[in-house]
């Protein structure tokens, strides 16, 4: 047995080191999945403290993977190419895309772009998190690669399930502290649209009270507003909303729109990035910045509401956790 390896139930099981920069639910999804077959440490750091773990911990496992393309993955690829290690990066989003006037993404800070291509380039393995992200990907490179593959996150549809009578209402999440998040999000597209929908009720999980007081933005009257909430406590509001909506200018995929789907609700998307692969044909794609398409697609989609399970069974064959699982197991036995 090598050192970096140890037994359980006499099986060796791989050992994984898994980096994030920050925490969010379907990174830890991605631990506890690593765990039923590796065994696996995860570190959720930044800043210099970050880069002290990176130079220890890829060179005493066998596999490390990096969610996002950034100066620290670019660090564990390197490292593991000097003690042939193998490492994997998961493409998240605003690792390879860039908006400049809403000051979204890596790309947006020139000195990191060439050491974001380095690790593009240099990992064993790419996994983007949606086709949208790949052809992302292979624009920032210039470039074909081998070994990159398109894995959808996974969710657990025993978890996100409907359980409830719908009510007639339609739900967003987007967590917006700042001016950029609101326009990244598309809210004021939606605010535009729950104006011309008086009797239609919104609620908005995520959108801080202090920014909209201190940028003074009116919210319509028929739109409830919630603070940011943990991912578990979103599911009764996924359960019980008719239609979900997500009106983003930027949105590499938005698991967001999966796990309401899960939850039976009618998804309605712009027409931007990965989200249109995620509804397919179960729900309504919108052209971006288009208010008035959005309020004719939200009143379809809030008919549709009494009647329609292709948004679950459209979502538990993209976030198929028992395909992640499958292909990532694939990986490490490599």
């Amino acid at each position: 047995m090598k050192k970096n390896e140890i037994s359980l139930n006499n099986k060796v099981l791989n050992k994984v080191f898994l980096y994030s920069p920050f925490h969010t639910q379907f990174i830890e999804n991605d631990r506890l999945l690593l765990l039923r077959f590796a065994n696996v440490t995860s570190i959720c750091d930044s800043g210099i403290s970050a880069f002290l773990k990176l130079l220890y911990n890829p060179i005493i496992s066998d596999t490390s993977i990096a969610w996002f393309a950034s100066t620290y993955s670019a660090v564990i690829v390197f490292i593991s190419r000097v003690f042939h290690k193998t490492s994997i990066i998961v493409v998240g989003g605003a690792d390879v895309y860039a908006n400049h006037q809403l000051n979204y993404g890596l790309l947006t800070v020139k000195w990191k772009k060439s050491l974001i291509r380095y690790a593009l380039k240099k990992a064993d393995y790419v996994l983007p998190t949606s086709y949208f992200l790949a052809d992302q990907t292979l624009n920032l490179l210039a470039r074909s690669r081998k070994n990159l593959f398109v894995l959808y996150p996974g969710l657990d549809s025993e978890h996100w399930k409907p359980n409830k009578k719908k009510n007639p209402y339609v739900l967003t999440v987007a967590h917006c502290t700042n001016e950029n998040r609101f326009y990244i999000k598309g809210l004021d597209i939606l605010f535009e649209a729950a104006r011309s929908l008086t009797k239609v009720s919104f609620i908005v999980i995520g959108l801080d009270s202090q920014f909209i007081n201190k940028q003074n933005i009116e919210i319509p009257f028929n739109i409830e507003v919630i603070k940011n909430i943990p991912n578990h406590k979103l599911l009764k509001y996924y359960q019980r909303a008719a239609v979900y909506c997500q009106p983003s200018r930027i949105e590499s995929l938005s698991v967001t729109v999966g796990e309401a789907m899960m939850c039976g609700c009618i998804p309605v998307v712009a027409k931007v990035g990965g989200m249109p692969e995620v509804v397919e044909d179960s729900g309504y794609i919108v052209p971006p910045e288009d208010s008035d398409a959005l309020s004719s697609a939200l009143n379809k989609a809030l008919i549709d509401s009494t009647s329609n399970n292709r948004p679950r069974e459209t979502a538990i064959k993209i976030f198929s956790i028992k395909k992640r699982e499958t292909v990532l197991k694939n990986l490490l036995s490599q």
